[in-house]
């Protein structure tokens, strides 16, 4: 048997959260070729939002937010997107 979503539908998990990215500018020399900004995390059913920042040098991460932007996501692959973010795009200066 599948399990039960928020609204009782059985053996799937409803895409509830919207992923978006906004870049924001670095005027620093010292940081050039970084990309910085945010992830905003829209809920479906809440109507609320949360965000969580990025701040990397890597090449990957253009892929990477193609690859997410603007996609409805479960949960489950939400917390897997914001561990990968925290694990590799959140660099410490």
């Amino acid at each position: 048997m599948g399990k039960e979503n928020q609204e009782g539908n059985r053996g799937f998990e409803m895409k509830e959260f919207l992923i978006s990215f906004t870049g924001e500018c670095i005027n620093n020399p010292e940081f050039e070729g970084y990309f910085m900004g945010r992830v905003t995390i829209h809920h479906k059913i809440q109507k609320n939002w949360d965000e969580i920042r990025f701040f990397t040098k890597k090449k990957s991460w253009h892929k990477f937010r193609e690859k997410h932007e603007l996609v409805w996501v479960t949960k489950k692959q939400l917390n897997k997107i914001v561990k990968i973010i925290e694990g590799r795009y959140q660099e410490k200066i």
